[in-house]
């Protein structure tokens, strides 16, 4: 030691295993604990954005859900950040939705008013239609009962005027006999001669005017029946007789034939003013259309019979005949080939009508040109063996 100068050197000695290893403690303490604050502040900074982004997102979902069932008044929140973007995103979607719903709502509702205009107008051009159609057919009916009534007058008009002419002529006799009596003496051979053409005359007269009284008979029979619509017991053949016979001035200057196949017992319960139309607008038909109103030949068959409580009748003709397509048609309203000619295109129509509606049966159509035409009618009957209903 330098006493003057006092100067030293104080030196400790440690081990150094002891001083690394409370170094490392403290060095390792302090990570953890930093390490244990840093992950606590993760995990709540997590969880704080983790709340708050859930939040969002459901509340934006719900508000797209509920949007979609139908309330268009439903809008998301204003949120900021991106989640701001999607919220005002959808609400500016939503609002286009809305406008674009009020929109359609109001041409709707202008769709609906025109709807119900344009239909209320249908309806009654419906109903004009209708109107239409039923005075067209019941102008057909009158019409058909016109040229019943044409062909009656004609036909009476023949033995009128034969019973005319007999009574004239008998009027003539008895003069002449009035004045042999009157003379003193009678020439035998002349009063027997006036006598027994008087005879001849009164028998003619006679024969006729039944016959005239038959056909206003068979002519009030057929014009009852096709203007009443009611049900009856009648004799089959007999009615389709009738219906020939008042058509007979039709076809008497023609070169057709009408054959009737049915038994004369054939009594059925059914409305006979509905066959008898049906009949004499077939016959119609076919005079017109397939003869080429009675120019040419041919043959017509009407086949009527029952089977099983059902009326069966099988019509054809060999005339002119019709295409598959037209066959198809013929049963339309206002369907016609001959438009020119004045054709209504209802005769058919009402056939079929009458077949189908008024007796619950089917009527069928084929043909070929050049080979004829058939009808085939079907309706359920009731079978009478009673006396036939007759008309006084």
């Amino acid at each position: 030691y330098n006493v003057g100068d006092l100067r030293g050197l104080l030196s400790i000695k440690l081990p150094a295993n002891n001083f690394s290893d409370k170094i490392w403690q403290t060095v390792t303490q302090d990570i953890m604990w930093h390490s244990i604050g840093f992950i606590m502040i993760f995990i709540l900074v997590t969880i704080l954005i983790k709340n708050n982004v859930i939040y969002q997102l459901t509340h934006i979902a719900d508000a797209i859900q509920v949007f979609a069932k139908g309330d268009y008044k439903c809008r998301a929140n204003n949120f900021k950040g991106e989640f701001g973007i999607l919220s005002r995103e959808f609400n500016n979607m939503a609002d286009q939705i809305s406008r674009q719903q009020d929109n359609l709502h109001s041409l709707n509702q202008g769709l609906e008013q025109k709807v119900q205009k344009r239909t209320a107008e249908l309806d009654n051009k419906i109903k004009e239609l209708t109107q239409t159609r039923e005075e067209l057919i019941q102008s057909e009916k009158m019409a058909s009962l016109g040229r019943l009534v044409a062909g009656f007058a004609h036909e009476l008009n023949t033995p009128i005027g034969v019973a005319v002419g007999s009574a004239s002529l008998l009027q003539n006799k008895s003069k002449h006999i009035n004045k042999l009596l009157e003379q003193e003496e009678v020439d035998e051979d002349d009063l027997v001669n006036s006598l027994s053409k008087i005879n001849k005359a009164a028998d003619l007269t006679l024969s006729n005017l039944k016959r005239a009284a038959d056909l206003v008979d068979s002519f009030k029979r057929t014009a009852v029946d096709q203007t009443s619509e009611d049900v009856r017991k009648f004799a089959v053949k007999t009615t389709i007789e009738y219906v020939i016979n008042t058509l007979h001035n039709k076809f008497k200057k023609t070169e057709i034939i009408i054959n009737l196949e049915c038994l004369d017992n054939l009594n059925i319960h059914s409305i006979p003013g509905s066959l008898e139309q049906i009949v004499t607008n077939l016959l119609m038909n076919s005079y017109i259309h397939g003869f080429d109103n009675g120019q040419n030949s041919g043959l017509i068959t009407i086949k009527a019979y029952v089977e099983e409580q059902n009326f069966h009748m099988d019509y054809s003709d060999n005339g002119k005949g019709i295409s598959p397509k037209v066959a198809e048609k013929i049963f339309e309203p206002f369907f016609t080939t001959n438009r020119v000619g004045g054709g209504s295109g209802l005769g058919m129509y009402i056939c079929y009508n009458l077949v189908t509606n008024q007796l619950d049966g089917n009527m069928l159509c084929n043909g070929e040109i050049g080979t004829g035409i058939t009808f085939k009618i079907t309706f359920p009957v009731s079978l009478m063996e009673e006396t036939i209903y007759e008309i006084s």
